[in-house]
Protein backbone atom coordinates (compact mmCIF):
# COMPACT_ATOMS: atom_id res chain seq x y z
CA UNK A 1 0.00 0.00 0.00
CA UNK A 2 3.13 2.07 1.00
CA UNK A 3 4.36 1.95 -2.60
CA UNK A 4 1.55 2.54 -4.87
CA UNK A 5 0.57 5.71 -2.35
CA UNK A 6 4.19 6.94 -3.15
CA UNK A 7 3.96 6.22 -6.71
CA UNK A 8 0.71 8.04 -6.96
CA UNK A 9 2.16 10.99 -5.53
CA UNK A 10 5.14 11.01 -8.00
CA UNK A 11 2.70 11.11 -10.72
CA UNK A 12 0.88 13.55 -8.99
CA UNK A 13 3.58 16.05 -8.75
CA UNK A 14 5.44 14.92 -12.16
CA UNK A 15 2.37 15.76 -14.36
CA UNK A 16 0.96 18.84 -11.88
CA UNK A 17 -1.60 16.48 -10.87
CA UNK A 18 -5.13 18.61 -8.40
CA UNK A 19 -4.84 16.08 -5.68
CA UNK A 20 -8.39 15.10 -6.46
CA UNK A 21 -7.96 14.16 -9.67
CA UNK A 22 -8.35 10.38 -10.97
CA UNK A 23 -4.73 9.24 -11.88
CA UNK A 24 -5.81 7.11 -15.06
CA UNK A 25 -8.78 9.41 -16.44
CA UNK A 26 -5.37 12.56 -16.03
CA UNK A 27 -3.13 10.78 -17.93
CA UNK A 28 -5.57 9.10 -20.30
CA UNK A 29 -6.73 13.28 -20.82
CA UNK A 30 -3.62 14.30 -21.02
CA UNK A 31 -2.62 10.93 -23.69
CA UNK A 32 -5.69 12.04 -26.00
CA UNK A 33 -4.81 15.77 -25.95
CA UNK A 34 -0.55 15.28 -27.16
CA UNK A 35 -2.03 12.26 -29.61
CA UNK A 36 -4.28 15.25 -31.08
CA UNK A 37 -1.69 18.10 -31.00
CA UNK A 38 0.62 15.33 -32.47
CA UNK A 39 -2.09 14.58 -35.45
CA UNK A 40 -2.36 18.53 -36.13
CA UNK A 41 1.15 18.28 -36.82
CA UNK A 42 2.31 20.32 -33.43
CA UNK A 43 5.08 19.68 -31.50
CA UNK A 44 4.61 18.16 -28.36
CA UNK A 45 6.91 18.47 -25.23
CA UNK A 46 8.74 15.32 -25.12
CA UNK A 47 9.54 13.96 -21.61
CA UNK A 48 12.45 14.71 -19.83
CA UNK A 49 14.82 17.55 -19.32
CA UNK A 50 14.14 20.53 -22.41
CA UNK A 51 17.95 21.15 -22.29
CA UNK A 52 20.09 20.55 -25.26
CA UNK A 53 21.59 17.37 -25.89
CA UNK A 54 24.85 18.56 -24.69
CA UNK A 55 23.76 20.01 -21.57
CA UNK A 56 21.74 16.66 -20.51
CA UNK A 57 24.88 15.20 -19.93
CA UNK A 58 25.66 17.05 -16.69
CA UNK A 59 22.29 15.55 -15.15
CA UNK A 60 23.01 11.52 -16.58
CA UNK A 61 24.81 9.43 -14.76
CA UNK A 62 25.34 5.15 -14.79
CA UNK A 63 25.02 4.91 -10.87
CA UNK A 64 21.76 2.82 -11.32
CA UNK A 65 20.42 -0.75 -10.47
CA UNK A 66 20.77 -3.03 -13.70
CA UNK A 67 19.60 -5.98 -14.78
CA UNK A 68 21.79 -8.83 -15.26
CA UNK A 69 22.96 -10.12 -18.54
CA UNK A 70 21.60 -13.23 -19.35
Amino acid sequence: MKLTHTSNSAVHAAYDMPDDADPLAFLLELNLGCAAKEKAGEKIRLPGLPLAPMEQANFVSDDCIQSPRL
